[in-house]
C-alpha cells in the first residue's frame, strides 16, 4: 500500500471544498450586479463657470428641467436626494465662455446612476472646445 489517498478520496475532498466555497453569506447588491442609488456630481476642472441641465421628475410625475451652475475650479452635487437605482440621466452641459473669446461650448453626458457618479469636465484655458467629460457612461 502506498502512502497517499486514494482518487476517489481525493475527487471527494475536492467536491466538499467546491460545495462549502459556494456557501457563504448573502451577497450584497453590488457584488450581485444591482444598481444602488446615489448622487450625481460634477467637477468643473475648467477656468470658466458651466451650466448644467437635465431632465427630472417630481412627484405627481411632472417632468422638470433642472439647471445649476458650477463655478469655476468647484465641485457640485445635484440633487438633494440620492437618484434612484438604475436611473438614467442625459445632462447638457454648457461652458460659459466669455463672448470675446468665442461661443458657448456645450456638450452632453449620459450617466448611469449606479452609487455615487461623479462627471468630470476639464478643458485648456487657451482652448474651450478642446473640453474632455470624464465620467458617465
Amino acid at each position: 500500500m502506498g502512502g497517499g489517498i486514494s482518487k476517489a478520496r481525493a475527487a471527494g475532498i475536492v467536491w466538499t471544498l467546491v460545495a462549502l466555497a459556494g456557501c457563504g453569506g448573502q451577497d450584497s447588491p453590488a457584488a450581485a450586479g444591482e444598481p444602488e442609488p446615489g448622487f450625481v456630481s460634477v467637477d468643473n476642472r475648467t477656468p470658466w463657470d458651466l451650466e448644467v441641465a437635465w431632465l427630472g421628475v417630481d412627484d405627481p410625475g411632472a417632468v422638470l428641467i433642472h439647471r445649476v451652475v458650477v463655478a469655476a475650479g468647484q465641485v457640485q452635487t445635484l440633487t438633494r436626494e440620492p437618484l434612484p437605482a438604475g436611473t438614467q440621466v442625459r445632462l447638457d452641459l454648457v461652458l460659459r465662455v466669455p463672448v470675446e473669446s468665442g461661443p458657448r461650448v456645450r456638450r452632453k453626458a449620459d450617466v448611469f446612476v449606479d452609487g455615487d457618479q461623479a462627471v468630470i469636465v476639464q478643458a485648456p484655458p487657451a482652448d474651450p472646445f478642446a473640453v474632455e467629460i470624464i465620467g458617465g457612461v
